[in-house]
């Protein structure tokens, strides 16, 4: 049983080729689990349904408590004039659920937020940006930070293998939380830790 870095849970035969493959055994020990979380706060984790056992034990597992589907995305296909069809093993599937997880008692600070994202696909395991947007709108501007993130996004920490490394210019090296790739001179060159929020 695996799964996948990006967003935690994968998706079909290509992902083999595209990405890093973690045991579920070991995703316990990664950032949610490892006290990167408030004592209230919210954890939206993509999934897919044939994995969602896999999804339900890593929410479990970091201490949170699932409560609903946050958003479900409806996709389209690349050139956004129709839908997207999986192969599937029963029917061929279209939505992708992002589950919502509390720990405490966060607050949600907008009622207007609705659960279906109409999207285009864009690159393997790339999820809508407007998702971002949408958790924003719902929870408020709080610290967040997107775990096995491809991209950057304006007001979030990204964390992966695959994040980017912030630009920063003439800035001290103390005064920057670098929260991509960390260039050190050793020669394995390995990624910074989670960082604490």
């Amino acid at each position: 049983m695996e799964l996948q870095r990006q967003q935690m849970l994968g998706r079909g035969c290509r992902a083999v080729r595209d990405h890093e493959h973690q045991r579920a055994e070991a995703a316990p020990r990664q950032p949610c689990g490892g006290g990167i979380a408030a004592d209230d706060c919210v954890l939206f984790m993509w999934a897919t349904y044939p994995k969602m056992q896999e999804a339900l034990d890593l929410i479990e597992a970091w201490g949170f408590k699932y409560k609903s589907i946050a958003f479900q995305w409806i996709k389209q296909n690349r050139s956004g004039n129709g839908y997207f069809f999986g192969l599937g093993r029963w029917t061929r599937g279209n939505t992708e659920p992002c589950l919502i997880a509390i720990k405490g008692k966060p607050k949600r600070i907008s009622a207007g937020v609705g659960q279906l994202v109409f999207s285009p696909l864009r690159r393997h395991s790339q999820k809508p940006a407007e998702v971002r947007d949408k958790i924003v709108e719902l929870m408020g501007d709080l610290p967040r930070i997107e775990l096995f993130a491809r991209e950057a996004a304006p007001g979030w920490d990204v964390w992966g293998n695959e994040a980017p490394t912030p630009e920063v210019k003439d800035a001290p090296v103390d005064s920057v939380e670098l929260v991509g790739k960390e260039e050190t001179h050793e020669p394995d060159n390995q990624r910074d830790p989670a960082p604490q929020l």
